[in-house]
């Protein structure tokens, strides 16, 4: 039931319309234009389709319960742990998948998969940490925002910020994952224990 409130069911059936979205895309910048997989033609999904995943997570976290659910004896917290982090392993099988259809030779980076699942795992916590925050409805402001501004970081390499951001496009890199595992803890623990913030009418659920 608690799945069934969350629209669970939906939430997989988008997460994989979205990455055969993303195969579609991807096969058509490889076969129709110059980017490939060593000339960016991965970002689309190792960035838009990690957006997209954590779009959904954070959408997910909405109760259409409220008060009402927040009252039960049971406790919610395992309950939301396992649906967060089911969304977020679902998300990065179905997303890896996508790569592994594709001719990786020569991929620039040169481990797009531990990229990606790092890229779902900050993404997705930072959705998280937003429905927390602001509400589920705005959590795919920031993930947006930071998903642009990374991209977009990526342009000079003249700073101290572009410089990080070149060399987090390796999944080895070690900062990166720290900062990705500890985003997604942030927004993980206290989702996952308060639930997220949600509007009724005027009313809002800040406990």
């Amino acid at each position: 039931m608690f799945l069934r409130s969350r629209r669970a069911g939906t939430a997989v059936m988008i997460l994989a319309g979205t990455a055969a979205v993303c195969w579609v895309l991807t096969w058509w910048l490889f076969s129709q234009t110059p980017y490939g997989a060593a000339r960016g033609g991965l970002s689309l999904t190792l960035v838009f389709g990690s957006l997209a995943a954590s779009c959904v997570v954070g959408a997910g976290a909405a109760s259409p319960f409220g008060d009402a659910e927040r009252t039960s004896a049971r406790p919610l917290a395992p309950a939301r742990f396992l649906h967060f982090s089911g969304l977020l392993l679902l998300s990065s099988l179905v997303l890896c998948c996508v790569l592994l259809l594709i001719d990786l030779t020569g991929a620039r980076p040169e481990h797009p998969l531990l990229v990606l699942v790092r890229n779902v795992a900050a993404l997705g916590g930072l959705a998280l940490l937003s429905a927390r925050l602001v509400g589920a409805r705005l959590s795919w402001i920031p993930p947006f925002v930071f998903s642009i501004g990374y991209l977009t970081a990526m342009g000079t390499g003249s700073d101290l910020l572009s410089a990080f951001v070149n060399r987090s496009h390796d999944g080895l890199h070690g900062p990166s994952w720290i900062a990705a595992l500890l985003m997604l803890v942030a927004g993980l623990g206290p989702v996952c224990a308060r639930g997220a913030r949600e509007r009724v009418g005027k009313t809002e659920e800040s406990p």
